[in-house]
């Protein structure tokens, strides 16, 4: 059980559209069965019924939105053989009154979410543990997904239309690591590491305007661990070479639309406008971590 109230006061308050006085009772059961079907083989499924309440920011931009509510499925499988580790996890997610982003951001710049219907998050995710000798050892991490509004509305010059099954804001439809490290000594580490992210829709009306592209980095990390010296137990010295090839990629930003009335006498046209945060290429992290 759970049990969320939101009451406001004060001189934004003091106007009636953004006085909130709002409270929520939740039940948020949660059931699972695993079975053991020897000692490398694991197979699990389990339910989980999750509701989740409006934050400050999305009752400021609007004060009748409404909680989310979540049917969560999943079933998953695990294997550990010698050198080898894999787990498995499928996922359907149901939700009614998911809080999405829409793409746009407030006058401070806070993101801004809204709720939207009925709509879905269904995929696979893999995760992967290989070592192929005690020096080195591949990690490799994917999800596959599907996710989906499924009657999503929204205002165009002027009218409310329902674009039936669309992509959710922000959600690409598949990630992926993987991660490739050597240990030469006990105290020391190398490792390449691989991220890729597709691509995906700053909105929820699957414009192309709002597309984010996919994009592949690549980052370098070293770790030296000296131990035992002067006071400390262990010092950890780091250095990081981010985005190690200065791939020049997006990997946020913002969306939104406004009606214009001025152009056409008589109609609204939607005009869409974006902005992009560019993500650094090239750059470089040195660190030292102590421990008593």
């Amino acid at each position: 059980m759970r049990n969320v109230k939101y009451k406001t006061s004060g001189s934004t308050s003091d106007i009636a559209n953004f006085s909130i006085n709002k409270k929520y009772n939740f039940f948020n059961p949660k059931a699972g069965l695993s079975y053991l079907f020897n000692n490398y083989n694991n197979l699990y499924f389990s339910f989980a019924r999750s509701n989740r309440e409006p934050t400050r920011s999305d009752y400021e931009s609007n004060p009748n939105i409404k909680s989310e509510q979540l049917n969560d499925f999943e079933l998953g499988w695990s294997f550990k053989m010698n050198n080898l580790n894999v787990t498995t996890n499928f996922y359907m997610m149901q939700y009614k009154d998911q809080l999405v982003l829409t793409g746009s951001i407030d006058d401070v710049g806070t993101p801004v979410r809204e709720n939207s219907g009925e709509s879905f998050r269904m995929g696979l995710e893999v995760e992967t543990i290989f070592n192929l000798s005690n020096k080195i050892s591949v990690q490799a991490n994917s999800a596959f997904s599907d996710n989906k509004n499924k009657n999503f509305v929204t205002s165009i010059d002027g009218e409310l239309v329902n674009l039936g099954k669309t992509n959710i804001s922000f959600s690409p439809e598949l990630v992926s690591s993987i991660n490739l490290l050597y240990f030469p000594k006990e105290n020391i580490e190398f490792s390449l590491l691989n991220k890729y992210v597709g691509e995906q829709y700053m909105s929820n009306t699957n414009s192309a305007f709002s597309k984010l592209d996919t994009y592949s980095v690549i980052d370098f990390n070293f770790n030296y661990n000296f131990i035992d010296t002067f006071f400390f137990s262990e010092i950890i010295f780091s250095a990081v070479v981010s985005n190690l090839f200065g791939t020049e990629y997006v990997s946020n930003g913002y969306y939104y639309t406004y009606d214009d009335t001025w152009s056409v006498p008589n109609s609204v046209t939607t005009i869409e406008g974006t902005g992009y945060y560019p993500q650094a290429t090239r750059n470089y992290l040195v660190g030292l971590k102590f421990k008593l």
